[in-house]
């Protein structure tokens, strides 16, 4: 699946496109307009676009895509703006989601899943499985025995990694790269990978039976 990003915080997107592409998203980040045209021949299957960019217009890259391209690939909009009159205008205007900035990336990961299904006509299960533990990954919750259990977010995270993982052999840096993308591994302490782990273990004991080895590699057996 290839995405499109037109944002000029480049630090913020190339932190969230390193996530993307390690859930299997072909992604490119452009700052304007001019140097999509240029270096991007590809066929792409969605592009996200914020608002405020300082070398090009967002409606200006939209008409592009929509009126001189013709496509009806699905555009996802970003911005600090959370105005609903605005929010309306936008989505009339071509653009398909409208998605409010700060924001967690496993939100623009559904959305970007919602609008590709949508698009295509396909319809997914959203529930993973181990044993008798669930994950949706569209409401992010998880079920063991069909009885939701609550956990934090990076609780979450890490179960869904662990079930779309189970049975590989996992190392601490693919562990750490993957839940805590945003930061540098050098910087994760073992406390932080600990606790949540802990947790998870706590409130589903035996049922999630995650092997540690050495503490240097993982695995959901």
């Amino acid at each position: 699946m290839k995405i499109v990003i037109f944002e000029d915080d480049l630090d913020l997107w190339e932190a969230i496109a390193r996530k993307l592409r390690k859930i299997w998203f072909w992604v490119k980040v452009y700052d304007n307009k001019d140097s999509f045209i240029i270096h991007n021949h590809e066929k792409n299957d969605l592009y996200i676009i914020d608002l405020i960019l300082k070398n090009s217009s967002w409606f200006e890259i939209i008409k592009y895509l929509r009126e001189e391209k013709k496509s009806k690939v699905p555009i996802i909009i970003t911005s600090w703006i959370d105005d609903s009159e605005k929010k309306i205008y936008w989505l009339n205007i071509w653009a398909d989601d409208y998605l409010v900035k700060p924001f967690m990336p496993d939100e623009l990961v559904a959305r970007i899943n919602a609008l590709i299904r949508r698009s295509r006509n396909i319809t997914l299960n959203s529930i993973i499985k181990y044993s008798n533990i669930s994950y949706d990954t569209e409401k992010y919750t998880v079920y063991k025995n069909k009885i939701e259990i609550d956990f934090q977010p990076k609780e979450k995270q890490i179960i869904k990694f662990f079930i779309m993982n189970k049975w590989k052999t996992i190392t601490k840096k693919e562990f750490i790269e993957s839940i805590w993308w945003e930061y540098e591994a050098e910087f994760i302490k073992n406390n932080t990978i600990d606790v949540p782990i802990f947790n998870i273990r706590k409130k589903l004991w035996n049922d999630f039976k995650l092997k540690t080895i050495h503490w240097i590699w993982y695995v959901l057996e």
